[in-house]
């Protein structure tokens, strides 16, 4: 027997691999049913969690602020003009160790000097390029992969910034706030995938295609083919006869009726904010 479900979008979810002799519902052999790859989620393109992202960051960058030298007033926000010298935008450089903190636990700025060992430059680092080399007398140096090489960097060239964890002595924490909402936002963004897909083939639910006898290889690949083209181009349906005795299309799973009456994504909306710290508006 030969299955293979769709959900009309991509060529298949699962279909069996195995062309003769297969018992689909007994069958533990691995890759029997073979999974295809499914759509990326980007939990930081849910709006919940760009809002809660969002208002963290413009809170923080627009607190007041004033810098000091010893106990001399160097700078303030009110009046600022760099008088420090490396820090030619405050508000961004607030806002971006907010956003890191909040997304990865930890933040890094590479401090630029000159010969003098002067500070005159912050470059911002992405968290995740950036590897702790934490050795039993405590943190030795950084590791930077830039996408070309890995370049090795003092613990003193960097300014660094990790959220506390009681879990961990030293180093990152492995608990912040976008993994505390992590779960729920990923629930959230499959149910915004599965409407995306859901209206883009038509809102025609999920089908599994079941043949009655054996198919010839060339044969299942010839209906698999003309049933993708099909449910892809249903928007625009055209007809079609086949032997219904043969090959039987049975609809799984639910369409958008199944959201009806459910809070779920309001649910799952408040979670991620009570894990960011924010409002749910």
């Amino acid at each position: 027997m030969k299955a293979i479900l769709t959900d009309g979008v991509k060529q298949q979810i699962f279909s069996t691999r195995n062309k003769k002799g297969l018992d689909v519902w007994n069958d533990e052999t691995p890759g029997a049913w073979v999974g295809l790859r499914q759509e990326a989620v980007n939990v930081s393109l849910v709006p919940a969690v760009q809002s809660a992202w969002q208002a963290r960051c413009k809170a923080i960058a627009d607190l007041p602020f004033t810098i000091y030298k010893g106990e001399t007033e160097v700078d303030n926000s009110d009046e600022y003009q760099n008088k420090i010298g490396f820090l030619p935008n405050p508000r961004n450089f607030l806002w971006l160790t907010e956003a890191a903190l909040v997304g990865y636990g930890k933040c890094y700025w590479l401090k630029r000097s000159n010969i003098y060992k002067v500070t005159k430059e912050m470059q911002y680092f992405k968290p995740d390029s950036i590897l702790e080399k934490i050795e039993a007398k405590g943190l030795d140096h950084f590791e930077r992969n830039n996408g070309r090489n890995v370049e090795v960097y003092k613990s003193d060239d960097i300014f660094y910034t990790w959220l506390p964890d009681p879990s961990v002595e030293i180093g990152p924490p492995t608990v912040y706030p976008l993994a505390s909402a992590l779960l729920s936002a990923k629930a959230l963004e499959l149910i915004n995938v599965f409407i995306k897909n859901y209206m883009e083939r038509g809102a025609v639910k999920a089908l599994l295609l079941a043949a009655k006898n054996m198919p010839s290889e060339e044969e299942a690949n010839r209906v698999e083919t003309w049933f993708n083209k099909f449910m892809r181009g249903v928007t625009n349906l055209k007809w079609k006869v086949f032997d219904a005795e043969a090959i039987t299309p049975t609809i799984v799973g639910e369409g958008l009726e199944a959201f009806k009456g459910i809070t779920v994504v309001d649910d799952l909306t408040r979670q991620i904010h009570t894990a960011m710290g924010t409002r749910h508006m």
